[in-house]
């Protein structure tokens, strides 16, 4: 008998209850794993089509049957199948809990490969990208390793490592994975997993800005769902097509969309999916400054999201109850909203496990090359010493590329600063000396030239010695040719953030990192703007004594978004401030001790200038400085 679950909606319901009136009117006596086994299709085909009350009956009826009989491995897929009901009526984190249990003591791989891939799916819902990858890892090893069916077995950790890695923003990793999914799914003929694929491909292009592309995806895998899934199972691309649309600016049709896929869904409701199309909804109200209606459908999803206790929604949650009191005008009502959301953000960020989930991923393809090595072994020797050869010498010339070309993008930098800012003052000595050797000087004269010469070599040294400071921001391609692109900053600062916590630590300085909602995008080069933050962090932890202040903090606009390093350090004068604002090339700059020339803040806002930005320096002597780095969305 093929899958039930694989047959078309309306043809699938007729089946289901056939084998149902089958199961009422047949004695299954003698043959309990038959009747075992069509009860867990129907359960499985009511699952699919989003019923987890009608397939969790059918389940529980599998699980006395189990029991009864002494069937463990029965019994251990029921209450797994269970777990999935549990999740689909949005109790994950009990679910998870149960599959964590039922998964210690299996030793079945089909089993501990299915229980991987729930709890996989379980910790992505509630928003913990880094346990779903790492879950998923594991499923696909066993599905590689121990499954006879392995292009089949594979699809599920393959589209849980493309939905986990497009949550975190990896959409060259979210691509691979998926894209690799779509061929599985194609080649083996199942539509549902086609459909999915389809959904996440819309996904990342709709947050690669393709959105022509996004679209088209998002309407195909809504013609596949309408041939073959239950409506409510449509809801999911008519959402995605919405959320397209918004992004588009196209807010009154992306509105129709969420709609028609609130109703779809209220028919059988998954509550994750509910929530996060009730928060779209709100998002489009606000948009349209139509408050009431938002504050309606965020008092509809509230009860949702303490249900579910995932981050991600919380942040959503708040960020619009937040954005909604602040356009009425109930300022400190927003402001108590927004220390709620900072409180989510940094335990959000406390609890950063990055380098764990980098491991994961390490030493699931370290397994992989080192079997695929072992083979080559057994075939041909001489082909793996060949290989590594190859590897090596590859890796050598791309090393040799890359210093190569850091070389020439140095000494281009260096020749442009020095040609204006070097060669001048060299000239001009040659040209007093010549003067001093053939016109006739008093003692007083001659003094005053020397003393006028001695300034300016003093000066040069001091450009020269920070022509070598600035070089490691000038690596970064000073010139025309920056990467910009719409993206996600608030990794990129949070990096810098990690980075920054222990240094400012060695001088016992508060460091703290504040932003405004879960994901903040602007048009920058991710490289270069990571080297002006830290320039400015530097700074900040160079001129705050000890016992200070540094914040770093992540601010939308109307147009735009602004970064600010503020810090409560010796300050600058109004005088140096006032120059800072109108120089326009390297000069000597006594304001603080050991002098300098101002080239970073010079180079660093030039860079913003090229990320169509621009900076503001606020600082009182003694009290403190704030830069302010405003970027486009």
């Amino acid at each position: 008998m093929g899958k039930l679950e694989d047959i078309p909606y309306e043809e699938g319901l007729i089946v289901a209850k056939e084998l149902h009136s089958i199961i009422e009117q047949y004695d299954f006596k003698g043959k309990d794993m038959l009747l075992i086994d069509l009860l867990t299709s129907i359960g499985v085909f009511y699952g699919k089509c989003s019923m987890p009350q009608i397939s969790g009956e059918y389940f529980s009826k599998v699980l006395k049957l189990a029991e009864k009989h002494s069937l463990r491995a029965c019994k251990v897929r029921a209450e797994s199948n269970l777990a999935i009901c549990k999740a689909q009526n949005g109790n994950y984190h009990e679910a998870i809990e149960l599959w964590k249990i039922l998964i210690e003591n299996e030793q079945d791989p089909t089993l501990r490969m299915n229980m991987n891939n729930n709890i996989s799916v379980g910790y992505g819902i509630i928003g913990d990208y880094h346990k779903a990858i790492n879950y998923a890892f594991a499923a696909l090893e066993i599905a590689k390793k121990s499954i006879p069916d392995a292009d089949n077995a594979k699809l599920s950790p393959l589209m849980n490592l493309s939905t986990a890695y497009e949550k975190m923003g990896d959409y060259d990793r979210s691509l691979k994975y998926v894209e690799e999914a779509l061929i599985l799914s194609r080649k083996l003929g199942n539509q549902r997993r086609e459909c999915e694929c389809l959904n996440n491909l819309s996904m990342i292009y709709n947050q690669m800005e393709e959105h022509e592309l996004a679209l088209a995806k998002a309407e195909e895998g809504l013609v596949l769902r309408k041939k073959y899934f239950a409506k409510p199972d449509h809801a999911v691309s008519y959402n995605n097509i919405g959320y397209i649309l918004e992004g588009m600016g196209n807010l009154k049709e992306a509105l129709q969309n969420y709609k028609i896929a609130m109703r779809l869904r209220n028919q059988n409701i998954n509550v994750a999916f509910s929530t996060n199309t009730l928060l779209n909804i709100v998002s489009v109200y606000i948009q349209q400054n139509k408050l009431s209606f938002a504050l309606r459908y965020l008092d509809k999803a509230k009860i949702h999201v303490e249900a579910l206790k995932s981050r991600d929604i919380y942040m959503r949650y708040y960020s619009y109850l937040s954005a909604i009191q602040a356009l009425r005008g109930n300022y400190e009502e927003a402001f108590l909203t927004e220390k709620e959301l900072n409180k989510l953000l940094n335990s959000e960020f406390t609890e950063h496990i990055e380098q764990s989930v980098n491991k994961s991923e390490a030493e699931f393809y370290q397994r992989r090359i080192e079997e695929q090595a072992e083979l080559y072994k057994k075939q041909n020797l001489e082909l793996i010493k060949r290989n590594k050869i190859i590897r090596s010498n590859s890796k050598e010339l791309k090393k040799s590329y890359q210093n190569l070309q850091n070389s020439v993008e140095a000494l281009n930098w260096i020749l442009s600063v020095i040609s204006h800012d070097v060669r001048a003052p060299l000239a001009n000595f040659e040209k007093i000396i010549d003067i001093m050797l053939e016109e006739e000087m008093d003692e007083s004269e001659s003094r005053s030239i020397l003393e006028s010469m001695k300034k300016s070599s003093k000066n040069m040294y001091k450009l020269v010695d920070e022509i070598l400071d600035g070089i490691r921001l000038q690596r970064r391609k000073l010139d025309d040719r920056i990467n910009i692109s719409r993206q996600d900053i608030i990794p990129l600062l949070q990096q810098i953030y990690m980075i920054y916590q222990p240094i400012a630590g060695q001088k016992h300085l508060h460091l703290s990192f504040n932003f405004v909602s879960d994901q903040v995008y602007a048009l920058v080069d991710g490289d270069l703007l990571k080297i002006i933050v830290r320039n400015f962090l530097n700074n900040a932890v160079k001129f705050t004594p000890e016992g200070g202040n540094i914040m770093l903090e992540l601010s939308s606009l109307q147009h735009g978004v602004v970064i600010s390093i503020r810090d409560d350090g010796i300050g600058i004068s109004p005088s140096e401030l006032k120059a800072m604002h109108k120089r326009k090339k390297p000069e000597y700059s006594a304001r603080r001790s050991g002098g300098g020339i101002g080239l970073g803040w010079i180079l660093c806002r030039e860079s913003v200038k090229k990320m169509k930005g621009n900076m503001e320096v606020i600082s009182e002597l003694g009290k403190g400085t704030t830069i302010n780095i405003f970027l486009p969305v």
